[in-house]
This record gives C-alpha cells, structure tokens and sequence, in this order.
C-alpha cells in the first residue's frame, strides 16, 4: 500500500467540521441548562407548598386546643420548625419556615424562604385564619 493510497482511506474529520458540531452544542447547552433551572425551581417550590399546607393545618390544630398560633422565625427570616408544633417530615432540606402573626391577630402567616441555591430569593406566603379558611399560597421569585 503506498502513501497516496493510504492518505485517500485515512479521511477524518475536519477542523471545520469539528467547529460547527462545538457551536451546535453550545447552543443547545444554552437553551437546555435555563430551562432545566426553572424546572428544578419549580419541583423544589412544590416541596416548599407541601410544607407550608401542613403548617398550616398544624397551626389551626393548635389553635383550636390552645387559642394561640405558635409563631416562630420573622417575616423575613425562616428558622427551624419548634418541637411543640406537630408536623411530619419536618426536615427543613431546601427551605427555612416561619409562622408570624398577621392583622388582625386572628390570621398566622406562614412562609417557606430558600436556603438552597436552587431556591434562593424564592419564597413561598399562605395565610390560616383561626376559623380554619386558607388564603392559597404565593410563589415569589419563580
């Protein structure tokens, strides 16, 4: 076999070639990883919703027994869930939680805040009143 004949079967791929296939995966990866984001933020604010329902009929349990809403954290800061408040799968994983008293003092509000990257600046509001109606939770920074 010569060399003429070895350089005609030996063909491979071109610089060329190699740059338009990088450029395409460059720009599926930018279109992809966006999306992939917000869908991880959507699944993690599900958890934060599940979370916040079960406070929430938590806090009007006890209200019921005790006349009083236990509050814990601040509008602003999320904490640990305190021990007198009876709520399974309390784990606080990607959220911090907080119950504070509203206007009138018969509303508690409850909030989930991120402490995740994937849920940082998110934040989850739902509100019980002592008669046991809900107001439905928001979703900030979705």
């Amino acid at each position: 076999m010569t060399l003429s004949n070895l350089k005609k079967k030996a063909r491979g791929f071109t610089l060329l070639e190699l740059l338009i296939v990088v450029i395409i995966i460059g720009i599926l990866a930018a279109v992809a990883v966006p999306q992939f984001t917000r869908s991880v933020r959507r699944g993690r604010s599900a958890e934060a919703l599940s979370m916040v329902g079960a406070i929430m009929n938590a806090e009007y349990a006890n209200y019921q027994e005790k006349t009083d809403f236990i509050t814990f954290g601040s509008a602003t800061a999320g904490a640990d869930l305190p021990n007198g408040l009876l709520v399974g799968n309390a784990s606080g994983g990607n959220w911090l939680y907080s119950a504070v008293i509203g206007t009138p003092v018969t509303d508690c509000i409850v909030h989930a805040f991120g402490n995740v990257t994937n849920t940082n600046g998110m934040t989850v509001t739902a509100t019980v009143r002592s008669d046991g109606t809900k107001v439905a939770p928001t979703i900030v920074g979705l």
